[in-house]
């Protein structure tokens, strides 16, 4: 593998400052949990919708190997349980909460 030292930077000729503000950003409302893009993998639901939600509360275990548990990354309910082609787990729909209390 190839590696490259650089040794001085680039200006770039742009006119002005930039400002000194932060913009304010806007909390989440849902979070979006894709079984299917972990690699390897059979999920099998131990949720359902209209569940209660904390974060660490486990959403789905692997089939083949019970151990592997996929945990929430927020608290909140679940809103939807999305099936793809062949009944397959899409995504799960987290409707977000203001309380984000670990389990």
């Amino acid at each position: 593998m190839n590696q490259y030292k650089i040794k001085t930077g680039y200006d770039l000729p742009i006119k002005g400052q930039a400002e000194k503000t932060i913009l304010g950003s806007t909390e989440p409302t849902h979070l979006y949990v894709h079984p299917t893009r972990f690699g390897g993998i059979k999920p099998r639901m131990l949720v359902k919708k209209g569940d209660t939600v904390k974060r660490g509360t486990p959403l789905f275990q692997d089939k083949l190997q019970h151990e592997r548990v996929f945990v929430s990354p927020g608290a909140g309910v679940i809103e939807d349980i999305v099936l793809g082609p062949r009944r397959a787990l899409d995504k799960i729909v987290i409707k977000l909460s203001g309380d984000d209390v670990e389990q």
